[in-house]
């Protein structure tokens, strides 16, 4: 079996975001164009409270060296592409697997191009878990949204 180059790895890699959040964007558009406001509203809301958990913490471990005093690196791939993996998962579950499937995939492109070690993407996967997903859940189940 002939394995990609060091390039063509870095290119599906950083593709991988981008073509995560375009699904997104897609998905929140269709919603919008099927009239479907309660469903677009609290999708938006959850994306607004995604990116804030990104860079919020992104800020803070710039400022605060939270991940560096324990000798790791955020992850702001990681974060990132787990609160669209996340999102995409409660609000369209069908797609969990194949969602599941590509996020382990990206893990595992960052970790052989060695953009970060495994500490690295599990923390900072475990600390964006915590902190996004009770918001994701209140978003998608709470009341309406105003």
């Amino acid at each position: 079996m002939i394995m990609p180059d060091y390039e063509t790895i870095d290119a599906i890699a950083d593709a991988y975001n981008p073509l995560l959040a375009l699904l997104v964007l897609i998905l929140l558009a269709m919603a919008v164009k099927q009239g479907q406001r309660e469903l677009t509203k609290k999708q938006a809301v959850s994306l607004c409270l995604a990116m804030a958990t990104v860079y919020g913490l992104y800020f803070l471990d710039a400022g605060f060296s939270l991940w560096p005093s324990a000798g790791l690196d955020y992850s702001s791939h990681t974060a990132f592409a787990l609160v669209l993996v996340l999102h995409l998962m409660v609000y369209f579950r069908k797609f969990t697997g194949l969602l599941v499937g590509t996020f382990l995939i990206d893990l595992l492109l960052m970790k052989y191009q060695e953009y970060h070690t495994w500490e690295d993407m599990l923390t900072t996967a475990a600390v964006v878990t915590a902190l996004y997903l009770p918001m994701l859940f209140y978003c998608r189940l709470g009341k309406s949204i105003k």
